[in-house]
Parts: C-alpha cells; structure tokens; sequence
C-alpha cells in the first residue's frame, strides 16, 4: 500500500483505523492530518486481485474484480 499524504502539508498519515471511518468501497470521510491538524475529505478504494494457481501451485494468471 502507498502512503496518504496530507493534501495541506504533505505528512504521511496513520491508516491503521480508516476502517472504522470508510469500511466500504466509495465511503468518504473526514480527516484531522496528525501533523498540521488541517481537515480533509478521503475516499475508500478497494482492489481485489486473484491469483490462480496451477497444479503444482505456481501463479499463471491474474484477474481483478
């Protein structure tokens, strides 16, 4: 995963809990940036790749939800 920047200051932000504030793909929400205390909007995002094995269990092909 890439780091979060602050829009205002370019901190690079705690994502341990945004979970608990945008648990689903498209959520939005609102962030105190943890170094300049500026507020901005963040968006949820979430990729799902597969990946499937073969018989002797090595990756031949990828597919994206």
């Amino acid at each position: 995963m890439s780091d979060v920047k602050c829009p205002h200051c370019d901190a690079v932000q705690d994502t341990d809990d945004w979970l608990e504030y945008g648990g689903h793909d498209g959520d939005d929400f609102e962030h105190e940036c943890d170094e300049c205390e500026e507020v901005f909007e963040a968006v949820t995002r979430i990729d799902v790749a597969y990946r499937v094995l073969d018989k002797q269990g090595e990756e031949n092909s990828c597919g994206r939800y």
